[in-house]
């Protein structure tokens, strides 16, 4: 994920492969991150927000005009991850962290629900 200018640009979001093919769920992404930008842009007194969120679809899904290549990108990279539930966590996010507070996290993981 890159800062600049006040822009979040590279956030990759990959829906894992073993996710059943639903509009839905592409759908409800972009609804979160455009509302998330939204109150990310109050929050920081208008000068925050994502410019550019990348949805990474799985290749087992119908492709559609409008998904790009998806190059070097990959579901294991990824800022936030869709996947199945977590056992100990099950529908609800997380982020997956190896370091202590402070310190970034690996990625965030969803669920489709």
């Amino acid at each position: 994920i890159k800062l600049e200018n006040n822009e979040y640009t590279d956030v990759l979001v990959a829906i894992n492969k073993d996710i059943p093919e639903d509009q839905q769920v592409v759908d409800r992404l972009k609804e979160i991150f455009t509302e998330a930008s939204r109150d990310l842009y109050v929050a920081t007194n208008n000068r925050t927000f994502f410019k550019e969120v990348k949805i990474l679809i799985p290749n087992t899904w119908t492709k559609k005009p409008e998904y790009l290549p998806a190059g070097t990108k990959t579901f294991e990279r990824a800022n936030v991850r869709v996947d199945r539930p977590n056992p100990l966590y099950v529908d609800n996010p997380y982020v997956q962290q190896k370091g202590g507070c402070g310190e970034p996290g690996d990625y965030m993981h969803l669920t489709p629900k």
